[in-house]
């Protein structure tokens, strides 16, 4: 079924939705000026070259040029189509899309059928649970109860390619929602076949409480251990936590504990803790740690303690510097996840453990010193380099003192000398020359710079087009991209969206426009206060290299004139 979305939704998705916020999810972000710099997602570097600018709401990569608004880096980022990234968006920023939805636009599935399906799903998930012995022996073996698996509607997946769907299926749904709706999946042959198969069954919520995607642990040895329903319209697994929406129903809690896996929340719900959530399936993210804030003001950290948890907790702890929450690490004991401590050893050993969670800036310094023996000369100065980098992470004036007066009694220094080392700038990953340097294809001739930095002009003050676009005569433009944009410029309809936006929906099929026009934005040092005379200034450049050209073309002709036959 065709479907548009109208412009005004994608202008308030754009006002309402922060790209930087979206950004930060996938890519660590540094503030470099009125820009965030970090490594790029699209292409391997070492040094950062990826650029975010608020307030233009574009991103920009100086190294591969990749470049757009927000529609699309998720579009690119996360290999959606165009209308999904707009069904997402509006549902995060909490859009009501009933004035414009008269199906999903990819599939022509409602957001009502997709939560009726994952309904019905759940139902037969759970009778499914009921009538097999080795689903309810692995969650006895376990050591969750009757009573816990029904307080979380635990079910189970059989192991059939087709038992759900041919449930499904007998229940009205059609294959469009099911594979919508993330629970099948398109065979070969015609038909489709159940997404989770021998799998004890963990039903994800929104935060109302509606069931929108199902985790899974497999029974068997098959890989993957553990698997979650894809992304679907109703589904994001980087802004919702599971038990989430039991928590916000929750009296007011003085701490909240956030686990890797929904494992860790029910077994500790059966241990008598009911203030947890996880992740699912992914690291912390921005929109994550925002919900977090609106609960509560302590958050515990409880990742298992092999190698993948610590790094899981690494992430975190860099996210959470600026959150504004009271962050304590919990040191779970002989290699324990936090399901095994509380259900083997029960509610009295998990308190202790809560009681003894030590700062951020405790568990820092104990992971960086680990690797070294701080005996010897060379490796102390090894981790006193790998404390300094660890040092801007800390959340707090006071942690980050805390952490100072640490390093200096373990490394015996002077907390001086370990204060005045560490606060010491380490100049911007990204210098502001680099920053605003110009793509390389718009170096190689001069012209070409003028003319794109005429059209940077342009975008950020439309009215500067409106004056002097009488002085512009397209065909003699040098720069292909430049010509292109300067010909869509008066074909735009107007709108309340800027010049910048209406440009980049209106290369909407045009990869590689649309990055060149997010790219301008962050290419030219602008002079905000003078852009009416930076402009004539450029026009008169231009004039002046036209004039050049034509005359080296005239004596080209009259050299060529004079050459024999």
């Amino acid at each position: 079924m065709a479907y548009s979305f109208p412009d005004e939704l994608k202008d308030e998705i754009r006002e309402r939705v922060d790209i930087l916020q979206v950004i930060s999810e996938s890519v660590r972000l540094r503030k470099s000026g009125s820009s965030f710099i970090g490594l790029c997602p699209f292409h391997k570097e070492k040094t950062p070259s990826f650029s975010v600018v608020p307030a233009k709401r574009i991103y920009y990569c100086f190294g591969c040029h990749e470049g757009g608004d927000i529609f699309k880096f998720l579009m690119k980022k996360e290999n959606l189509s165009f209308p999904v990234v707009i069904e997402k968006l509006a549902i995060a920023a909490g859009i009501d899309l009933s004035r414009y939805e008269r199906s999903s636009a990819t599939t022509g599935v409602g957001f009502a059928r997709l939560y009726e399906a994952n309904s019905a799903a759940q139902a037969f998930f759970i009778s499914a649970l009921e009538k097999d012995a080795r689903a309810l022996e692995y969650l006895k073996g376990r050591g969750l109860t009757p009573a816990i698996s029904h307080q979380f509607s635990l079910g189970y997946a059989p192991d059939a390619w087709t038992a759900l769907y041919d449930h499904l299926k007998h229940g009205g749904f059609n294959d469009s929602e099911l594979i919508t709706a993330g629970l099948v999946r398109k065979g070969e042959r015609p038909g489709c076949y159940d997404y989770f198969r021998n799998r004890v069954i963990f039903p994800i919520h929104d935060e109302q409480g509606r069931v929108v995607a199902f985790g899974g642990r497999v029974l068997s040895d098959e890989k993957p251990k553990y698997l979650n329903s894809p992304e679907t319209p109703i589904y994001s697994k980087g802004r919702l936590l599971f038990n989430m929406h039991r928590v916000l129903r929750a009296p007011e809690l003085p701490a909240v504990v956030l686990v890797e896996g929904y494992m860790d929340v029910v077994g500790l719900a059966q241990g008598g803790v009911a203030n947890v959530v996880a992740t699912l399936g992914t690291a912390l993210t921005e929109p994550h740690i925002r919900k977090l804030s609106r609960v509560t003001k302590t958050l515990f950290l409880a990742y298992d303690p092999d190698e993948a948890g610590v790094r899981a907790t690494m992430r975190s702890l860099e996210l959470l510097e600026s959150s504004g929450l009271v962050v304590r690490v919990l040191r779970l004991p002989d290699g324990l996840d936090p399901d095994e401590l509380v259900l083997g050893r029960g509610k009295q050993a998990w308190d202790k453990v809560l009681d003894q969670a030590v700062e951020v800036e405790d568990f820092l310094f104990d992971h960086v010193v680990v690797p070294f023996d701080l005996s010897k000369l060379a490796q102390r100065r090894e981790a006193f380099r790998e404390l300094k980098k660890t040092y801007p992470f800390l959340p707090s004036p006071e942690s980050r003192e805390r952490f100072i007066r640490r390093v200096s009694d373990r490394l015996e220094l002077g907390d001086d000398v370990v204060r005045s080392t560490f606060t010491t700038p380490r100049g911007r990953v990204l210098s502001d020359d680099v920053l605003t340097s110009k793509p390389k294809e718009a170096m190689e001739r001069p012209s070409q710079s003028k003319e794109r930095f005429l059209l940077a002009c342009f975008l950020a003050d439309p009215s500067l087009y409106e004056r002097y676009a009488g002085k512009i005569v397209t065909d003699t433009l040098e720069d292909p991209k430049v010509r292109r944009v300067m010909e869509l410029l008066p074909t735009l309809a107007p709108g309340p969206a800027s010049l910048q936006d209406r440009l980049l929906d209106c290369t909407e099929s045009e990869e590689e426009m649309k990055s060149f026009v997010a790219g301008l934005s962050v290419s030219f040092i602008l002079p905000e206060e003078s852009l009416d005379r930076a402009v004539r200034e450029c026009l008169g450049l231009l004039h002046r290299d036209q004039l050049v050209r034509q005359r080296n073309q005239l004596m080209a002709k009259i050299r060529g004139s004079h050459e024999p036959a």
